[in-house]
């Protein structure tokens, strides 16, 4: 009985982040099946020839790369790359599926992914790990990711294909806005590394957990505040106390700092890294126009996106107030029809005054002549927000509206100038 015992304690263990200590069975210490991702569509795969002399390949969207050594084939092979949809919980990554699948190496490749254009906000590239999919569904971890940080990418070596994605070993989560007076909990996000087991040296990714009590990095959290209002650590995060009005900094900035040989450095050096958070607190949007002189208050401010436009919108006393620009990032913008690239428009529409104010103004003298006159100024875009919490903001400067001509009339007109800061919701 008691051997029963000692071999079945060997079929899992479960480490913790330190590379050199064990750490107890949980109840997430259970390898975790995840679906297989399926080709995104639209995406064709990428086929190259490679020989006994080596040579490389990269995706489509060239974020991955694969490295063939010299030595590493035996014969000319045709080696794919095709971008798959990517099922690993917590990984915003790409995910590739790399073919002839199965294939093995007699020396082993580089397989290199591309970090640039994540959003690495509440982690640090240091924690940027590469893991691969085996047929069976479980996602495994090989022994080491070499992050480059000029590059901006991480790299491993491996002896085989299968499917490939980069994830976050560790990750700061938060909502992203607070109401005044009101509480966030901040939870720090990890995977529980599993194994190996008997059927492969690598270790297996278990359940993508908040806090795990039994790990060391997490139990040496040091949170700190930047900004108005109070922070409270606990056992399995922090709680911030939003003030209780908006203060002058916003969004403030939680952090927290984690000591440790974090999982898949490939290194036993104790690293330090330091996780940032920040959350806006509601309230402090504002949305202002003026027109010839006289200030007005927009309300109930909201923006979208709609193909490659934005949108901006607001109510102003009995008119409606719109911007629409053909881009979607922050620039200067000039008046221009809605077919033109890179450009904005504005109307003034009420529906009492049949006559709405526009940003261009026909000026043919028949239906047949498409001339027009547009409005000098812009529209900057300053702060374009990647995720809720975070905030549109920009101006409208020297702006010129028309109304009330038709062809050959002259128009009447209003100067414009405008200023808004908006909620990404």
């Amino acid at each position: 009985m008691k051997k029963n015992l000692f071999m079945l304690t060997l079929v899992l263990i479960v480490f913790s982040c330190k590379k050199n200590g064990q750490k107890p069975e949980t109840d997430h210490a259970q390898p975790v099946k995840r679906d297989i991702g399926i080709p995104i569509t639209g995406r064709s795969a990428v086929t190259k020839t490679i020989g006994i002399d080596g040579g490389s390949v990269s995706a489509d969207d060239g974020l991955l790369s694969v490295i063939v050594p010299a030595g590493a084939l035996q014969e000319a092979t045709d080696v794919s790359i095709q971008a798959i949809e990517n099922t690993l919980p917590g990984s915003q990554g790409p995910a590739y599926r790399l073919l002839p699948e199965g294939t093995v190496f007699k020396k082993p490749v580089t397989i290199r992914i591309s970090y640039a254009e994540l959003n690495l906000e509440g982690t640090d590239p240091a924690l940027l790990r590469l893991t691969y999919q085996d047929a069976e569904g479980y996602y495994y971890l090989p022994g080491t990711s070499t992050i480059d940080n000029v590059a901006k990418t991480v790299s491993t070596e491996s002896n085989h294909f299968s499917n490939w994605t980069v994830f976050e070993c560790y990750k700061l989560t938060a909502p992203n806005s607070v109401l005044p007076g009101r509480t966030a909990d901040l939870k720090i996000r990890t995977y529980i590394p599993i194994g190996p087991l008997a059927k492969n040296p690598d270790k297996v990714l278990g359940d993508y957990i908040e806090t795990d009590d039994n790990d060391p990095i997490l139990s040496s959290a040091l949170w700190r505040l930047s900004g108005e209002g109070t922070i409270t650590p606990y056992e399995k995060g922090c709680a911030y106390l939003a003030p209780s009005s908006v203060p002058n900094q916003n969004p403030v900035t939680v952090s927290v700092e984690l000591t440790g040989n974090f999982f898949g450095s490939g290194s036993s050096k104790v690293q330090k890294l330091i996780l940032l958070k920040p959350i806006a607190i509601e309230g402090s949007e504002n949305f202002t126009i003026n027109l010839d002189g006289v200030s007005t208050r927009v309300t109930q401010g909201v923006f979208f996106t709609m193909g490659d436009a934005l949108y901006i919108s607001g109510n102003m006393n009995d008119r409606q107030f719109h911007i629409r620009i053909s881009a979607k990032r922050t620039g200067s913008f000039p008046f221009k029809l809605q077919s033109a690239a890179n450009a904005a428009d504005i109307s003034l529409v009420s529906q009492a005054d049949l006559l709405d104010y526009m940003s261009s103004f026909r000026t043919a003298c028949n239906e047949t002549e498409p001339s027009f006159i547009f409005s000098p100024g812009q529209v900057e875009i300053s702060k374009y927000p990647a995720q809720p919490g975070e905030f549109l903001q920009g101006i409208v400067s020297g702006a010129t509206l028309y109304t009330g001509g038709n062809y050959c009339s002259s128009p009447k007109t209003v100067k414009l100038n405008a200023s808004f800061k908006i909620l990404m919701r």
